[in-house]
């Protein structure tokens, strides 16, 4: 199955507007203990978020972030840096689009973080602690 035939391009448009559209809103203001995730898809939206407001340069360099997550779907180390970079590394889960990708290793997931030049405690939020602090599993 290819991009072009299984509705991707159009699930990625959907997942930038989504994600433009919730920086945009009132609703990181009026719910600052909401946690928002979004896929991977949407990532080409990050240009236009970069550009000023709550993802500008400053902001970014004094760790000022909206609770905004990415998930990696799958383990490209190219997009696991961007992602890491970009939002920092605690604001980016290890995930799958399975079935329409292949589902995560520890093997090719370690690969990738290394490749991708994370050092050992962004790999353990991106693998696992970002996810368990989200859910409850742990206190934040």
């Amino acid at each position: 199955m290819h991009a072009w035939n299984d509705g991707s391009l159009g699930r990625g448009l959907m997942n930038g507007v989504a994600f433009l559209s919730v920086l945009e809103s009132c609703l990181l203001d009026e719910f600052p203990d909401l946690d928002f995730v979004f896929a991977t898809l949407g990532l080409g939206a990050i240009v236009k978020a970069s550009r000023g407001g709550r993802y500008s340069r400053q902001n970014r360099a004094e760790g000022r972030r909206p609770n905004i997550y990415f998930d990696t779907m799958g383990d490209d180390p190219s997009i696991i840096a961007i992602l890491a970079e970009f939002f920092g590394p605690d604001r980016v889960l290890a995930g799958t689009d399975w079935p329409i990708l292949p589902s995560l290793s520890q093997q090719s997931l370690g690969r990738s973080f290394k490749t991708a030049g994370l050092d050992a405690a962004a790999q353990a939020l991106i693998a696992g602690g970002n996810a368990r602090r989200l859910l409850g599993r742990v206190d934040r």
